[in-house]
């Protein structure tokens, strides 16, 4: 049917969508780009992220509304002289209304997603010295892989082990700690940056405690509370007295045997 209404002049018409999204696009980002700062004060206030969403979504549909309003008007004045757009019925014209205006919702709300996705997410700092919004921000306070021996190591130093970015020798990261320092339980331990800081990925302490190793890849934390309990992994779904004796008494072993290794070497 659109395709029906539409088709003396499809290719204009398309192309006249897809400069209408563009349009609303740079405009939504202008105004988001002109009302950063204030955009700050109100987070910086405690302003829920919701609150100025809606206040931006407000202003961009009043835009939007007003523009609606001039695109009637101009349809009376002048494109009601077209040859092809008077002889259609009052019912295609109805139509054309209807899906035209669809289409124009439908590509404003397009339009309208990423400057409202950038004030959702962006920090005050971010706001106040311009610095790059990310789109995505990840949360990590556990290993993503889990080895046995990784695993077995956290129980019998009694330790907590998380994995940060780490290839060729150097930290593909910023490493936010050394060895020594305190930390708390969800603060952010390294940060990195992703797709030129659209993606940010913080990886956070498991538990309130002391940095003791740096082990390249692995930062080791020597919990504050000795009876802090251990995360579960498939590969390890739980901690029994058990276990932590049987594994303390290979642990044992193991030294004693490389001990007897060295001495006979």
């Amino acid at each position: 049917m659109l395709r029906h209404m539409y088709q003396p002049e499809q290719g204009i018409m398309t192309l006249f969508f897809l400069f209408m999204g563009i349009g609303i696009l740079t405009i939504a980002l202008m105004i988001f780009l002109e009302r950063r700062n204030e955009i700050a004060v109100l987070k910086s206030i405690g302003c829920d992220w919701r609150h100025i969403v809606g206040l931006l979504s407000f202003e961009y549909t009043v835009a939007g509304f007003l523009g609606t309003l001039l695109a009637l008007g101009a349809y009376g004045l002048f494109l009601r002289q077209i040859p092809w757009v008077a002889n259609l019925s009052f019912q295609h014209l109805g139509e054309m209304f209807l899906r035209g205006i669809s289409l124009s919702v439908f590509v404003m709300a397009l339009a309208m997603m990423y400057p409202l996705l950038l004030a959702k997410q962006a920090s005050v700092s971010q706001l106040l010295f311009s610095r790059t919004i990310p789109l995505s921000v990840l949360y990590i306070d556990r290993l993503s892989q889990a080895p046995i021996d990784i695993l077995n190591r956290e129980v019998v130093d009694n330790v907590r082990i998380m994995r940060v970015p780490y290839e060729l020798g150097k930290y593909d990261c910023m490493l936010m700690v050394h060895t020594g320092r305190k930390v708390k339980k969800g603060e952010t331990i390294a940060l990195q940056e992703l797709y030129q800081g659209h993606q940010l990925i913080h990886y956070l302490a498991p538990c309130d405690g002391v940095v003791k190793e740096l082990l390249g890849a692995l930062v080791v934390i020597q919990p504050t509370n000795p009876n802090e309990p251990f995360q579960s992994y498939p590969a390890r779904p739980s901690v029994s007295r058990e276990l932590v004796a049987r594994l303390r008494e290979e642990d044992r072993v193991r030294r004693q045997r490389d001990a007897m290794h060295s001495r006979n070497g």
